[in-house]
C-alpha cells in the first residue's frame, strides 16, 4: 500500500470551478442617481409628443380654415379681431345638414338678384313669395322661371304670382306631392287666338318626340332642352310645330316653339345659353307684346316608320 494521502478536495467533474467571487458593490449614490434621471427622462418624452401632437392638431385646422385662424382669438382674445374657428364649425355643420328643400326655405324672402344689389333691379322687380320660393329654387330659379314681377295674387280661390317666363300657381288640392305648385298655362293663353296645323303622326325614336294629347311633334335642340329641364310637368306638350318669330326683346327672327306652359327659343349666337324660355308671363302682365310670327308653310312632314 501506498503511503500516500488522498487530497482533501476532489474534484468530481472535470469542468468544476472555484465559485465566483462575492459581486462588487455598487455605491448606494450611483443607485439613487440613476432612479432620479429616469423619471425626469420620461417626462421630457411625454412633453415631447404631447407638444408635436398640439402642433399636428393646429396644422390641420390651419389648413382646415384656409390659413385662416387667429391665435388671439383661439385663446379667448378680443372677440373683435379676426374671425374665430367658430365660423368654420357652424358651416361645416350646416352644410352637412342642409338639404335642397331645407336651403330653400332658410331663403325665404330674400331677393335672387346677384351681389349688385336693388340698383341694378329693374322698376317692376318684387320679392319671391315663400309658398313659392322652395319651388322656384330647386327646378331652376332665374333662367327656368325668371324673376318675380307680381307680389301674391288671387283669384277664384287660386294664389299665384307672376314671374317674367312664367306664372307659379299654388294647387292645395294637392299638397304634399310634388304637383302642390304647377307652372301656369301661359303658352296656351299667349296663343289661345291662333290654331296651329296639326304635325302628322310618327312614332317615337331618337331625337324625335311625339305627342299624342296635342298631336305635336318636339325634335332637336328643343326636344334636349325639354328633356333636360322637367318636360311636361314644367314646360307641358308642345301646341306648335317650330316657327319664325320676331321677338321684341331684340327685333330679330328666332325659331320659337308653344309649349302649354311656355315658350322655348333658339338663340344660335348666345355661347352660354342656346336655348332660352321666352318671356311670356312679362307680356302677359303687362300685355305689352302678342305673337308676331311668320305664317309657316305646312309642318314638314316626319316619315311613318311601324311600331314592331
Amino acid at each position: 500500500m501506498s503511503d500516500r494521502t488522498p487530497p482533501t478536495d476532489v474534484l468530481e467533474f472535470e469542468n468544476d470551478l472555484e465559485p465566483d467571487p462575492e459581486p462588487e458593490e455598487v455605491p448606494s449614490a450611483i443607485i439613487q442617481e440613476d432612479e432620479a434621471v429616469a423619471p425626469q427622462g420620461m417626462t421630457a418624452q411625454a412633453l415631447g409628443f404631447g407638444v408635436a401632437i398640439i402642433l399636428i392638431i393646429f396644422l390641420v385646422l390651419l389648413l382646415a380654415s384656409g390659413n385662416n385662424i387667429n391665435l388671439f382669438n383661439l385663446f379667448g382674445g378680443n372677440n373683435n379681431a379676426q374671425p374665430t374657428l367658430q365660423p368654420l364649425l357652424n358651416s361645416v355643420q350646416l352644410q352637412s345638414n342642409r338639404s335642397l328643400d331645407n336651403e330653400a326655405a332658410a331663403l325665404e324672402g330674400q331677393r335672387f338678384y346677384g351681389v349688385d344689389g336693388l340698383n341694378s333691379l329693374p322698376s317692376y322687380a318684387a320679392e319671391i313669395d315663400p309658398l313659392f320660393l322652395p319651388y322656384w329654387v330647386k327646378n331652376g330659379g332665374e333662367p327656368i322661371f325668371g324673376r318675380p314681377i307680381s307680389g301674391l295674387l288671387e283669384e277664384n280661390g287660386r294664389q299665384f304670382q307672376w314671374f317674367e317666363r312664367a306664372r307659379l300657381e299654388w294647387w292645395p288640392e294637392h299638397q304634399g306631392t310634388k304637383y302642390e305648385v304647377q307652372p301656369g298655362r301661359v303658352g296656351v293663353e299667349f296663343t289661345k287666338n291662333r290654331d296651329f296645323p296639326n304635325q302628322q303622326f310618327f312614332a317615337n325614336r331618337p331625337g324625335l318626340r311625339y305627342s299624342e294629347a296635342t298631336q305635336q311633334g318636339l325634335r332637336g335642340l328643343f326636344l334636349e332642352f325639354w328633356e333636360a329641364n322637367g318636360g311636361i310637368d314644367l314646360l307641358g306638350w308642345p301646341i306648335s310645330e317650330e316657327l319664325q318669330e320676331v321677338l321684341p326683346e331684340d327685333r330679330t327672327v328666332h325659331t320659337v316653339q308653344y309649349f302649354e306652359r311656355g315658350r322655348l327659343e333658339l338663340h344660335p349666337n348666345d355661347p352660354n345659353q342656346t336655348v332660352k324660355i321666352g318671356l311670356l308671363g312679362r307680356a302677359l302682365y303687362f300685355q305689352d307684346s302678342e305673337p308676331n310670327y311668320i305664317e309657316p308653310v305646312a309642318p314638314t312632314a316626319v316619315p311613318v316608320i311601324p311600331l314592331r
